[in-house]
């Protein structure tokens, strides 16, 4: 995927060819590196954003202080039913595990965890300290998966 960046030589300043260059955040930086070493290879990857939901929160709770929205069981089911903001792994195949991290599903080649923006799918939000925890527990979970993973090619000797 080409996304319009240039890289630049940081002694240099001179414009560099990416052909090598994968920009990932620091955050999931060390699930990327231990699964292409694996052999499990990621097209993207994505921690959930705190800001973005937290944005979605104060747009949703000035929707309905402004009784703009109508509170009942299909809003809460609407807003539960709907993936706001996940963190992800897109890979570039679809693989077989034995097992994902908990709360995770895989469809495809993709593997998510939808941060719920809801406590107890009541109309009551979570607060960004829930938000941010849930999200770095996301984060912990993947690591630990990954360590656990077996190398694609050990795996495919062993059929």
């Amino acid at each position: 995927m080409d996304y319009n960046f240039e890289y630049f030589d940081n002694k240099t300043f001179d414009v560099v060819e990416n052909n090598n260059l994968v920009v990932v955040f620091k955050d999931v930086s060390k699930i990327y590196e231990i699964l292409h070493k694996k052999g499990y290879f990621v097209s993207m990857i994505e921690k959930a954003s705190i800001s973005k939901l937290f944005s979605l929160i104060n747009l949703l709770q000035s929707l309905i202080r402004e009784n703009l929205l109508v509170v009942d069981n299909k809003l809460i089911n609407v807003i539960n039913d709907n993936a706001y903001d996940l963190t992800f792994i897109l890979f570039k195949d679809t693989y077989e595990f034995n097992n994902i991290p908990n709360n995770f599903v895989i469809n495809g080649n993709e593997l998510s965890l939808k941060i719920s923006i809801l406590k107890d799918n009541k109309l009551e939000f979570k607060t960004l300290i829930e938000l941010d925890k849930e999200i770095n527990e996301s984060i912990k979970s993947l690591e630990e998966w990954v360590e656990l993973l077996s190398d694609r090619k050990e795996s495919q000797n062993e059929k």
